[in-house]
């Protein structure tokens, strides 16, 4: 349990090892699946030069990973579905030397493309043909409808003509630049930023439209294939004709297309993997610092394995390898950038991905998920509270985990939580005298309500506040802990506020404790620093923060209240609906809406009090993930 709340101890081993076997060390690593290699350079800068050029051979590996990136577009072949798999199928094929996979993967490559390259370049040669002559029929059509059919039969040139495409957004300019110009002109869209124009003229404004045309970044089409000797409607059949047999040789050369796809798509899926295993191997080495001789390499392992990974690399290495081991408290380095690893499973793990949205946590704070995960259910059922919703809701969390395990898993904890607190308030499907509640009905007693979520908040920040003073704790600084902001003097502060509050006392009496809370804070925080402007503007902070927030959780109540008012709108609507079979589907209706809708708002206003009331008094989630090297692709 306690690995839920502090991180695993780290040790950080510091290895020599001659140049020419970090291959063989980066290979023990992966072998050991529990090493993380750190970059030295952040470690302790020495400014060496490396054996190998590490930027290169990324860039190279970029550059294969846009190639397969490419081929997979034109193939049509899902490039997440190929990452999936076990890497263990290709594994004797891996090799630690840099640059040893990337060059065998180039040549399948290369291999691929000629393959598929000449396909490709038909499909494209007759899709070109198809939109050309698209736009020449449109050009024929347009001169059948607007009475030109005759003139370009007899004689085009008693015409000046243009067809062509412009960009879409050019179309206004043209059109003003035509303004004063007797023209007919035509248009229709050819693409998704090009339209397509048909402008014909008298010769006298030849010169004045192909200006404005050239203004308007004008293409014009080739109408030379044009016979005049033929009337226009068989040119149109013609062009059809031709436009379907270039669509058969693009059927004929797609299907071509797809089974080169499930010819190449076993190799695909296999350079991906291996390029991402390599990429993940170069950005390693990168972080070793060395000479051409002698490499120096830092690598970060939890306590519990650093006896096992100091015998395996002396194996692998035949013990040609120094490794000096220093603990994570020992090194002169920022607590948050020691990688943090945490023993997270079962329900802790669903809500730990959702809480990593903010941030993760570092190995100088506690690990707040067990809180966030209990706050979170809670909360949620208390603004969603019902029953009979929150039934559903917990039963088709069975039906969303065949899609998403995770999800589901945190449906049937807010449905759960929702049922227990329907119970608590007596409310189902919204309606409060069905059955009697344990305590007391949201609509029934909603000042009772209003107390209980304020009463909720002051829990919640309290803790807030004390895991502050835990973590400044954990990290040495008590005086912070003690008297900084959201330190111990502002609990104090914060307590005698409530006290004031809530107590029986006189005015004059809850003045003086808020006062003297006050002071104290005051005190406390000039123990910290001198700056006056923040002796000034902290306490104005705190008390506006801890006020605002507190108030903040009505929002418990007020959805819990909602949601029952929302109800009593449904059931109304339902009477007023005539018909027994049209009154059922209007209640059907209505829950369904009221569901939806609370279901997402809810879900808002949780994780709202929980990042921003919650983690802002204690929690910075800039931690770094404890990531060992490992055979498996993720």
């Amino acid at each position: 349990m306690r690995r839920l709340f502090l991180p695993e101890p780290m040790a950080l081993g510091q290895v020599v090892v001659l140049d020419d076997h970090i291959p063989h060390f980066m290979e023990a690593i992966l072998d050991s699946g529990v090493v993380q290699v750190e970059d030295s350079y952040q470690v302790c800068p020495v400014d060496l030069d490396a054996k190998y050029d590490f930027k290169q051979e990324l860039a190279k590996i970029d550059l294969l990973e846009s190639r397969v990136e490419a081929i997979c577009r034109i193939l049509e072949v899902d490039l997440n579905e190929l990452k999936q798999g076990e890497l263990y199928t290709f594994i004797d094929e891996v090799s630690v030397v840099p640059g040893a996979i990337s060059d065998r993967i180039s040549s399948d490559l290369d291999r691929i493309e000629a393959n598929i390259s000449e396909v490709v370049s038909l499909i494209e040669e007759r899709k070109q043909f198809i939109f050309e002559q698209n736009q020449i029929s449109w050009f024929l059509s347009i001169l059948m409808h607007s009475g030109l059919e005759y003139m370009y039969e007899l004689n085009m040139d008693l015409l000046s003509y243009w067809v062509g495409s412009i960009p879409r957004n050019n179309l206004p300019l043209l059109k003003e630049g035509l303004s004063e110009i007797p023209t007919v002109l035509e248009w229709a869209l050819a693409s998704r930023d090009r339209m397509m124009i048909f402008l014909a003229s008298t010769p006298e404004y030849k010169e004045r439209i192909s200006a404005a045309l050239k203004a308007g970044n004008f293409l014009s089409v080739d109408l030379n294939i044009l016979s005049r000797t033929t009337h226009i409607s068989e040119l149109i059949d013609d062009i059809e004709f031709s436009i379907w047999e270039a669509r058969e040789d693009i059927g004929e050369l797609s299907a071509l297309l797809d089974k080169k796809k499930h010819l190449f798509q076993e190799l695909l899926a296999k350079i991906i993997k291996l390029l991402s295993l390599e990429k993940k191997l170069v950005q390693a080495m990168s972080m070793c610092q060395g000479t051409k001789f002698v490499g120096l390499v830092n690598i970060w392992v939890r306590e519990k394995d650093k006896e096992n990974v100091s015998r395996l690399l002396n194996e692998k290495l035949n013990s040609i390898i120094a490794v000096k081991w220093l603990k994570s408290s020992d090194l002169n380095l920022e607590r948050n950038k020691v990688p943090a690893s945490f023993n997270i499973g079962g329900v802790w793990r669903v809500f730990f991905d959702l809480m990593r949205m903010y941030g993760y946590p570092s190995y100088a704070e506690v690990n707040p998920i067990v809180f966030f995960t209990i706050g979170s259910i809670l909360m949620y059922g208390m603004m969603f509270a019902d029953i009979a919703h929150g039934l559903i809701l917990a039963l088709s969390a069975f039906w969303i985990r065949k899609f998403s395990r995770e999800f589901g898993v945190m449906m049937f904890c807010a449905g759960l939580s929702s049922s227990v607190w329907g119970g608590v308030f007596g409310t189902v499907f919204g309606r409060e005298d069905l059955i009697p509640a344990l305590w007391v009905s949201p609509m029934q007693a909603p000042i009772k309500v209003m107390a209980l979520s304020i009463g909720i908040g002051v829990v919640y920040l309290s803790l807030g506040i004390i895991l502050s003073v835990v973590n400044r704790s954990l990290n040495g600084n008590i005086k912070e802990a003690i008297f900084g902001m959201w330190g111990g003097t502002s609990l104090l502060f914060y307590f005698l506020l409530i006290l004031a509050i809530v107590g029986n006392f006189p005015n004059q009496a809850k003045i003086l404790l808020i006062l003297l809370g006050l002071v104290i804070f005051i005190w406390g925080l000039s123990r910290t620093t001198h700056e006056i402007d923040e002796l000034i503007s902290s306490p104005v902070e705190m008390v506006l923060s801890l006020f605002s927030n507190t108030i903040s959780f009505v929002r418990l109540a007020a959805f819990a209240i909602n949601h029952a008012a929302l109800m009593i709108v449904v059931f109304v609507i339902a009477d007023l609906v005539k018909g027994a079979h049209l009154n059922g589907v209007s209640l059907v209706l209505g829950n369904i809406f009221v569901m939806g809708l609370e279901a997402v708002l809810v879900a808002i206003q949780t994780l709202r009090l929980q990042f921003y009331e919650f983690f802002s008094k204690f929690y910075q989630g800039t931690g770094r993930e404890f990531n060992p090297l490992r055979w498996e692709i993720v």
